[in-house]
């Protein structure tokens, strides 16, 4: 049998009757994601993972369009929805760190330490 990957598949009911086996698959699912949680929350207090984490929402084109006119743009629509995701997980797990990996972005983006296309307004300009 594989491990489980995801919180969901942790937790299991086989009498989905049976109130007690509800509850306690509840409890063991609120548990899971709040471990989750508190695991992401820890890694964004250092300040090399919120700079990692902000170059892949820069990568997965959260700041920008994904237009184009090819069928690239189902790849990109992919990629945003991965970048969609993270930002959510980021701020469920704290609210601030979002606004602070903002703040620590544009600080460096000041001193020309983010590529440009990682940057939020996306223009490239130095």
């Amino acid at each position: 049998m594989t491990p489980p990957t995801t919180v969901k598949e942790f937790v299991r009911v086989r009498n989905a009757s049976s109130v007690g086996q509800v509850n306690e698959a509840k409890l063991r699912e609120k548990l899971a994601e709040d471990n989750e949680m508190a695991r992401l929350k820890g890694l964004l207090a250092m300040p090399e993972f919120r700079r990692e984490m902000w170059l892949l929402l820069g990568a997965t084109h959260v700041f920008d369009s994904i237009f184009v006119s090819s069928s690239e743009i189902y790849y990109r629509s992919g990629q945003q929805d991965v970048g969609h995701w993270l930002m959510q997980r980021i701020a469920a797990a704290d609210p601030e760190a979002y606004v602070l990996m903002q703040r620590e972005a544009a600080a460096l983006t000041a001193q020309d330490v983010i590529p440009p296309d990682t940057r939020p307004d996306h223009s490239g300009d130095a």
